[in-house]
């Protein structure tokens, strides 16, 4: 029995050592080709990544190795303690397990550059965040954007060649004889005794990894006490694939059982400045705000125009020569525009600001548009419904189709009219993801008539697949990569060529859709903002500004320069409120998370971002500023009681 046991568990010992030194090996053949990236660290904090990384790796080593040891090495014990012979599937088992290993954390390896490129982190919470996409869609950006075509075969081939040196190293026993000497022909006693002694040993090696090298959670790492460098990319690199994985998983589950959300229930009463708050509906009178009359006369139509990954960074001064962002420069000058350069959007992602525009409540990581709450009723907070109040017809449109994460069903639940992607407009399918912003917005102005409406709008053109033939609509890509050799701090110039050159082209559609509607229908209000800034920056090193920002201007029928609060810092939560402050009559009653512009806050926040007067920083929790972290609490708060009481 001991001699079966020692056979097969030194076998696993080889196993988990060959894995966990395949991580590490990824790590640092990580962090050398994507070195661009690391923007604020020294010598220390390499080791110290590379340190702590090889202590969590000891988890996912010893996760992966725990199946030979669970399906392998005791069955096979076990049978030989009462000699029996063990069926055929186990024959060769611990090597196909390990196969199966080699391939998954390989392929991940390999796909870990793209994703880090394009969202800034080692696998996240944007991974579930896919798979309630339209998976057509996403498949398809992973072979035509992504690679995907060729990173599967290249994986094979490293795993083949990986494959043949993990067996070698599996049956080198010379190291193994000796002992494996002794324990033959041992008494029952012996034999039972010295078995459970080594399964001890084993046991608390399992431990040992478990907890990252230690053998408490207190004692140990995890991915969430890991990351503790200033420097974003070596924090992340820190997480081989595996435990990324399981910190999406985590965050996830979270999600879904809404615990750890930085959300603190106990205190809705003084969040909301109430008492006895029990349910929503007890919530409701406390978000009632009272509008003081109409600031301008009533607009015939009004246009929430979301474009897609419009971040605030290339309007900033200091780009200024690399020729971008023209039209909404153009606009935000003449004398009936308003112009916040910087706020803070609903979420990082376009599903979390859009789920904000619809229903009015912040991002709390809970998935609103999968909440069964949502399709019960309209949230007392959602603008459709408040907009119909106003007595405008309401249209939510969208350049892809209404069943990419469920929006279209949210966009009705919640209150609007209509919805419309690109197939009930009946326009042509651009790319994998829907139409052109063009056909769009040919859409919305063709559906226009002299009934007030108020229309959310989201375009999808600035979004890979990048297929468009740009030359054709005359955006000069070649312009835009001559300006970028200006600036040092531009890492991947290629790459950020054809992201702005769609930026360019989704922000001169967005122009001639205000000016063609203006012409026509002259009392017309447009708001234009972003999504995100997320996956569009500068380069490898960014500021947290750079990062989460997007502009907000207010443009058309009753605006003027002096029309808003210069001093305000704005965020998505704001354009609602503004409105109503804007155009309903006095006294009306709306109900919203957070007060219009015209209310000079101290603080707009954002997941873990907080903007003030100065800078746009991380949160950090409470420990950065507590104000801002309270702030943040508070009105995540706020919506996570809507959503779940």
């Amino acid at each position: 029995m001991l001699f079966a046991y020692l056979e097969n568990a030194l076998k696993d010992l080889r196993l988990f050592f060959f894995v966990w030194i395949l991580l590490n090996l990824y790590r640092i053949i990580f962090m050398y080709v994507m070195q661009d990236y690391i923007a604020d660290a020294n010598s220390g904090d390499i080791v110290r990544t590379l340190t702590a990384g090889a202590a969590l790796s000891l988890k996912t080593a010893g996760f992966a190795t725990l199946f030979s040891f669970a399906f392998v090495t005791l069955p096979k014990t076990i049978a030989t303690r009462f000699k029996k012979g063990l069926p055929k599937i186990f024959e060769g088992l611990r090597e196909k397990i390990a196969a199966f290993w080699l391939f998954v954390f390989t392929l991940l390896f390999l796909a870990r550059f793209p994703y880090y490129k394009v969202f800034g982190a080692t696998y996240d919470w944007q991974v579930f965040m896919g798979l309630n996409d339209d998976i057509g869609s996403v498949i398809n950006m992973m072979f035509t954007e992504y690679g995907f075509l060729w990173r599967v075969p290249l994986a094979a081939l490293l795993v083949y060649g990986l494959y043949k040196a993990l067996l070698n190293f599996l049956n080198f026993d010379r190291f193994d004889l000796k002992l494996l000497n002794k324990a033959k022909d041992l008494k029952l006693k012996k034999d039972v005794a010295y078995f459970f002694a080594a399964l001890a040993l084993s046991v608390a090696f399992g431990i040992f990894a478990r907890f990252g090298g230690a053998f408490s959670y207190s004692a140990g790492i995890n991915w969430e006490n890991a990351q503790t460098l200033t420097d974003k990319f070596l924090n992340e690199c820190m997480l081989d694939d595996g435990q990324a994985l399981y910190r999406a998983y985590s965050m996830e589950m979270r999600m879904s059982i809404a615990e750890n959300l930085e959300v603190y229930p106990a205190s809705i009463n003084e969040f909301a400045g109430g008492k006895n708050i029990k349910t929503a509906e007890d919530l409701q009178p406390y978000l009632e705000r009272k509008a003081a009359g109409e600031r301008i006369e009533k607009p015939e139509h009004i246009f929430l125009i979301v474009g897609e990954t419009f971040a605030a960074w290339p309007l900033f001064e200091e780009y200024e020569s690399l020729g971008v962002g023209n039209y909404i420069k153009e606009l935000s000058k003449e004398d009936k525009a308003f112009f916040y350069e910087s706020a803070l959007s609903y979420g990082e992602y376009t599903a979390m600001t859009l789920n904000g525009f619809i229903t009015g409540l912040m991002d709390c990581k809970i998935r609103i548009n999968y909440q069964p709450q949502s399709y019960k009723k309209p949230y007392v907070t959602a603008v459709a419904p408040q907009m119909k109040k106003l007595n405008y017809d309401t249209a939510f449109w969208y350049g892809g189709t209404l069943e990419w994460d469920q929006i279209g069903n949210l966009a009705k639940a919640q209150g609007f009219d209509k919805a419309y992607g690109y197939p009930e407009f009946n326009a042509k399918k651009q790319n994998t993801w829907g139409t052109t912003d063009r056909e769009l917005f040919n859409a919305v102005f063709n559906s226009l008539d002299n009934n007030p409406s108020f229309h959310l709008i989201m375009t999808t053109s600035n979004h890979p697949p990048f297929n468009m033939n740009l030359a054709a609509e005359g955006i000069d890509a070649a312009a835009i990569r001559e300006n970028l050799d200006n600036f040092s701090n531009i890492t991947n110039p290629d790459d950020l060529t054809v992201e702005l050159s769609y930026y360019s082209y989704m922000d001169r559609e967005i122009y001639n859709f205000i000016k063609k509607t203006v012409e026509k229908y002259p009392k017309s209000l447009f708001v234009v903002t972003g999504d995100h800034s997320v996956r569009m920056l500068p380069g490898s090193k960014y500021t947290d500004r750079e990062y989460v920002a997007v502009p907000i201007l207010f443009y058309g029928y009753g605006v003027n320069k002096n029309l808003l609060n210069k001093d305000a810092l704005p965020m998505h939560a704001n354009i609602f409120p503004t409105l109503a402050e804007l155009i309903a009559p006095k006294d009306f009653s709306y109900y919203s998370i957070m007060p219009s512009v015209f209310q000079t806050n101290e603080f707009a926040v954002m997941n873990e971002y907080y903007m003030d007067k100065n800078e746009v920083r991380k949160l950090y929790k409470a420990k950065s500023n507590g104000e801002a972290a309270y702030e943040s609490f508070r009105v995540k708060t706020l919506s996570w009681w809507l959503m779940e009481k």
